[in-house]
């Protein structure tokens, strides 16, 4: 949960009211995403490392993890990071090998064999 940068700044281009404050039009913005990406609102024990809480569809808002910014003017490294998370995940993994633990031989048939791709992400 490291963002590629501790905050994004923006500037108000109107005159909101957020959060029961006014943020005049022009002013400097600052939203710390290391912080947000911690708050216990949106993340159970936010500190520990539990890669099931991106299983599943979740009640978060849009924007409680964004570790590059949003909207038309995120980070353009993004799809690089992709790209390399993939490719580091493809060399990790072509230079394992993977044996069965049990000396028994194994057995597959319905619906054990099933698998199905499961969209996580949109």
């Amino acid at each position: 949960m490291y963002p590629s940068t501790w905050a994004v700044n923006r500037e108000a281009t109107e005159t909101i009211a957020l959060g029961g404050y006014e943020i005049p039009a022009g002013t400097q913005v600052m939203i710390p995403q290391w912080v947000l990406h911690r708050d216990d609102r949106f993340w159970e024990e936010p500190e520990t490392f539990e890669p099931s809480r991106w299983e599943g569809d979740t009640d978060r808002p849009e924007y409680a993890y964004f570790p590059f910014g949003g909207g038309p003017r995120h980070c353009i490294g993004i799809r690089f990071a992709r790209l390399e998370l993939v490719l580091a995940l493809a060399t990790m993994v072509s230079r394992v090998d993977l044996d069965v633990s049990v000396a028994e031989p194994l057995t597959f048939g319905p619906p054990r064999s099933r698998c199905a791709p499961k969209p996580t992400s949109r």
